[in-house]
């Protein structure tokens, strides 16, 4: 490993860890856009140096955010779609983007339940009826 290859896998932790942790989410509906998984994409232009960043901090901000052991391997599925935005730059680095949301959806959507108990159907139709701000428990409030 090349010190600039080093270089570019600390930025790309820091850029996920500090725009996790310390930016606020932006939300659209139903759903958060974490600040951090912006520079999903340039993983097809920075290599593998970006890929092992990009899951060393989402590694680093589950440790501050995650209530749930199980959401600590939501870094390993990250890492999974990475990969595929990775090595598909060749061909499309769109297709590995889509790839990535679908693999981290998947995940997502399964951890639902076990974390915030929201039943995956809810999470599935979460934009219809979103989940109530001031309810402590996180539930899925069912649609009328």
């Amino acid at each position: 490993m090349k010190l600039g290859d080093f270089g570019v896998f600390v930025i790309f932790a820091a850029i996920y860890a500090a725009g996790t942790l310390g930016l606020p989410k932006l939300a659209l509906l139903a759903y958060q856009v974490k600040v951090g998984e912006i520079p999903t994409a340039f993983a097809a232009i920075f290599g593998m140096p970006a890929v092992l960043g990009l899951t060393l901090g989402q590694f680093i901000a589950n440790l501050g955010m995650e209530a749930s052991p199980l959401a600590s391997l939501t870094p390993i599925f990250s890492f999974i779609g990475l990969l595929f935005v990775y090595y598909s730059r060749k061909f499309s680095t769109l297709a590995g983007c889509v790839a990535y949301i679908l693999i981290t959806s998947a995940w997502l959507t399964y951890l639902l339940l076990p974390v915030s108990q929201v039943p995956v159907g809810g999470g599935i139709f979460s934009p219809r009826r979103p989940i109530h701000r001031r309810d402590r428990r996180l539930r899925w409030i069912p649609s009328d």
